[in-house]
């Protein structure tokens, strides 16, 4: 995942959940979590996100609505590594 950030639109915000086993963990067992965990990374419009990468041949998966109105799906690139992005409620 940490190879990925530097292409991410200005503006990204990266949400990274971390369970209390994280404050013992060695850099690389955390590196390791990290490239395998389902991150979330909200963006303003999330129809704009996903226009963007189908012209880049990237598909999603179907978005759904959750919570109090956010939008999500999950991205897979090339490589396997999964991405839920979404779209806070306006």
């Amino acid at each position: 995942m940490r190879r990925h950030l530097e292409s991410l639109p200005p503006g990204s915000l990266l949400v990274v959940r971390a369970l209390p086993a994280a404050a013992e963990a060695t850099s690389q067992e955390l590196d390791a979590d990290l490239d395998s965990a389902l991150n979330t990374l909200l963006v303003d419009d999330l129809d704009a996100f996903l226009a963007g990468l189908a012209e880049r041949k990237v598909m999603a998966g179907p978005v759904k609505t959750i919570g109090d109105g956010v939008r999500v799906t999950v991205v897979t690139d090339p490589d396997g590594n999964r991405l839920q992005v979404g779209q806070p409620p306006a």
